[in-house]
């Protein structure tokens, strides 16, 4: 079977469909899985055949994320961009290539517009909450208020977005609707790296297309740590993903919070001085620029986390109460469902005092490491990344074409 793979180029994203993408190497597919450069060594573990596609938006799409992309719009107007970049350099290879299916994230708009065109099955990853399909969201009016303040466009975000999906259509005979849902629009089958328990509204996603088969893991996505804890001791892992983690005032709130204490504090942080500060604050602290998370997060007590959607997952995967910093966009809602299923808190407010009350409270109350197990024993339950190779594999030629 000859699958190619897409993801647009951002950690959160790419690390689900790698896992999918090795398994299906594993299993002697012919995988070959475009990859931007700044992300090839990862594609490259997949044991897929990887080509490179260069566009304009690689070196800034995190950065534009980072700073801009705390607004809704600003993030899908950029992901239909860089969707057209790729489908420019790439549309020619995969109509002469033609793959039985193309893989891809569900915001990787070239892959779902070419498997429309050429009419090729589609099978789609889908690294956070589904929303309705094809349809401006209800959840977010019961979630978070911080979550629907995001959403709201500027006139300028509008009129590039609208640029972009007139400039798809008219290039590619495509209609605008089959582009124009950038992170809500699916395929022939659907696999949601979560669980029906921790999804909203799961009645809405019908099994037939929607998979949920818990997280993705490759365990050899992560390089090995290059320290020990004391495993006697009380972990607790503080990160805030890949994009969001220049926030110096939540690292000094945590190195303050846990200086003194016995508890191991395993930090991942890119900044270089809060990285020296966190370094000198203590024995008892782990700070590194990089810190393999699936591996810590095995053995760690609490995980004080962004609650981005693959943090979120892992983290009560293996049963870890979660201390939740959201940043920006969907984070706000992960928090918001750890904690109203009795997994999580959320910090209102950064402080040394909160940061500490919240992380002591996850290891003093029991319910919370309870609830953390119970939702971690529905995602597993899933069958994480060897059911989704198997609904990939079912999938036939035609898909897309029968769909619509």
């Amino acid at each position: 079977m000859k699958i190619s793979v897409f993801c647009i180029p951002v950690f959160g994203h790419l690390n689900p469909i790698i896992a999918a993408a090795k398994e299906l190497t594993d299993r002697g597919c012919d995988v070959t899985f475009y990859a931007s450069p700044y992300h090839k060594e990862a594609a490259e573990k997949t044991g897929a055949y990887v080509k490179i596609i260069t566009t304009p938006y690689d070196s800034i799409i995190n950065e534009v994320a980072k700073y801009s992309g705390k607004r809704l719009f600003t993030v899908v107007r950029m992901a239909l961009e860089y969707a057209e970049a790729v489908l420019d350099r790439t549309f020619d290879d995969i109509k002469r290539d033609s793959p039985d299916i193309i893989l891809h994230d569900v915001m990787t708009v070239n892959a779902r517009a070419a498997c429309r065109i050429l009419k090729i099955p589609s099978a789609v990853i889908v690294p956070i909450f589904a929303f309705e399909e094809r349809k401006i969201p209800t959840a977010p009016a019961r979630m978070s208020p911080r979550f629907i303040l995001n959403i709201i466009p500027s006139i300028s975000e509008i009129v590039r977005f609208s640029r972009a999906v007139r400039s798809i259509s008219s290039k590619y005979g495509i209609k605008k609707r089959d582009i124009q849902w950038v992170f809500n629009d699916y395929g022939d089958v659907n696999i949601i790296t979560t669980s029906r328990e921790l999804q909203h509204y799961p009645d809405r996603f019908p099994e037939e297309r929607f998979k949920f088969t818990g997280p993705l893991l490759f365990e050899g996505r992560d390089k090995p740590a290059d320290f020990s804890v004391d495993r006697k001791k009380k972990t607790v892992l503080v990160s805030l993903g890949t994009v969001y983690n220049h926030n110096p005032d939540f690292y000094k709130g945590c190195i303050d919070a846990f200086a003194g204490t016995d508890y191991n504090v395993v930090m991942s942080v890119s900044d270089e001085k809060i990285l020296n500060i966190a370094q000198s604050a203590g024995k008892n602290f782990y700070a590194r620029k990089y810190v393999p998370q699936l591996q810590v997060l095995k053995y760690a007590d609490v995980f004080v986390t962004h609650a981005g959607m693959n943090s979120v997952n892992e983290a009560l995967y293996n049963g870890v109460p979660l201390v939740c910093a959201p940043q920006a966009l969907d984070q706000f809602m992960n928090a918001d469902r750890a904690r109203e299923l009795g997994a999580g808190v959320i910090l209102k407010k950064i402080s040394p005092r909160n940061i500490r009350s919240a992380v002591e409270m996850m290891l003093s109350v029991p319910f919370f490491k309870k609830r953390a197990k119970e939702l971690g024993k529905g995602l597993k339950e899933g069958g994480g990344v060897k059911r989704a190779a198997d609904e990939i594999m079912k999938l036939q030629k035609g898909g897309e074409s029968e769909r619509l």
